[in-house]
């Protein structure tokens, strides 16, 4: 029997396929293939420029201005958006601190997010930065949660991987959302080479992928697309807003009778 699937779903090199009308598969090799009927997976064999991977899971306080993002990732702009806990203040004092050094602060910040200052000093490549807020009765210091900074990427890093990205975005034969999804799989699957993960602390493209399949949720509210979200959000410790999503993933599977993404669901909110 076959089982129905949507947007985003993951298919396996043995997948046999049933398409009503047509369907486009994007590749591990960045090829897209058009389907049709009866058939199998299209892809050829082997490793690609997107691959899968799973995340772990645990809880933050509700009352923190906890960090959401840059937190535990890594970063292709020097002047990120920050973004945090909307815990209801009125303001919030945000600063940027690196080696125990304020390298930048900004007062009576309204609103949980602002995107770092183009005056503001420049962030280095390699540094490890923690974003700090203060809302008067708590500060994001309170969350338990610990090896929440982040490093902007090299020069050359990101020469690399913008070359990619614009190779995913010309691909004219997806929509919009399907280009962001693509993209947003690769900067979840990114590695750093291996004689720089230790520079890196082995992280990833987390808050990079995660801010992208925020923005294709509101147009393709698919499991897939939430648990992509789950693993990012879990790799990047925050553990509640991933339960959130591995639920919707599990909501949506269901209702759908996909039993692979249930699967997927239930171990992410397992871990």
């Amino acid at each position: 029997d076959y089982i129905p699937v949507g947007f985003g779903t993951i298919i396996q090199y043995n997948d046999l396929l049933q398409v009503d009308g047509t369907a486009s598969v994007l590749c591990g090799d960045l090829t897209v293939k058009t389907i049709s009927g009866r058939d199998n997976c299209p892809c050829p064999p082997g490793p690609g420029r997107l691959e899968y991977k799973g995340a772990y899971y645990r809880n933050i306080p509700d009352d923190v201005p906890y960090i959401q993002h840059p937190r535990n990732t890594l970063i292709l702009d020097p002047y990120p958006l920050l973004r945090w806990n909307d815990t209801g203040a009125s303001s919030h004092t945000v600063a940027i601190v690196s080696g125990g050094e304020t390298v930048w602060s900004q007062p009576s910040v309204t609103g949980n997010s602002i995107r770092y200052p183009d005056e503001a000093p420049a962030l280095q490549p390699d540094i490890d930065y923690l974003l700090t807020v203060q809302d008067g009765a708590h500060t994001s210091g309170d969350d338990p949660t610990k090896g929440l900074g982040f490093q902007v990427l090299s020069e050359a890093e990101r020469a690399i991987i913008e070359e990619r990205r614009d190779e995913i975005l010309a691909l004219s034969s997806l929509d919009s959302s399907a280009r962001d999804f693509a993209l947003a799989v690769y900067y979840a699957t990114w590695q750093a080479p291996a004689d720089e993960k230790e520079q890196a602390d082995e992280r990833g493209l987390w808050g990079e992928a995660w801010l992208l399949l925020e923005s294709v949720a509101q147009t393709q509210n698919e499991p897939a697309v939430h648990l992509w979200m789950g693993d990012v959000l879990a790799a990047m410790k925050l553990f509640d807003e991933a339960e959130a999503v591995y639920q919707a993933a599990l909501t949506g599977a269901e209702s759908m009778r996909d039993l692979e993404a249930q699967a997927a669901a239930h171990a992410g909110l397992w871990r």
